[in-house]
């Protein structure tokens, strides 16, 4: 999750929920241009086939306030297990 500060001073956030059966990533969702990446930056090699679809599926949470950590979690849990 990524929060920052409004022009308001209220802070607000976003994260990014993965769904089972992907590859193990990570998500470029850099704070000074509020942009959020569904591209693969993963960890190690990812070795695509030739002639086979690869889908990358999430779940976006926009939030204001403080990380719902609680929530998040539980969403995770909820995607995963699909």
């Amino acid at each position: 999750a990524a929060t920052w500060k409004t022009g308001t001073g209220a802070e607000a956030g976003v994260a990014v929920v993965p769904r089972g059966g992907q590859p193990p990533k990570t998500w470029h969702c850099p704070r000074d241009i509020r942009m959020l990446n569904p591209a693969i930056t993963a960890p190690a090699a990812i070795v695509l086939k030739g002639g086979e679809v690869t889908t990358l599926r999430y779940q976006v949470v926009a939030f204001d306030g403080a990380v719902p950590v609680a929530l998040l979690n539980e969403l995770v849990a909820k995607q995963t297990a699909k």
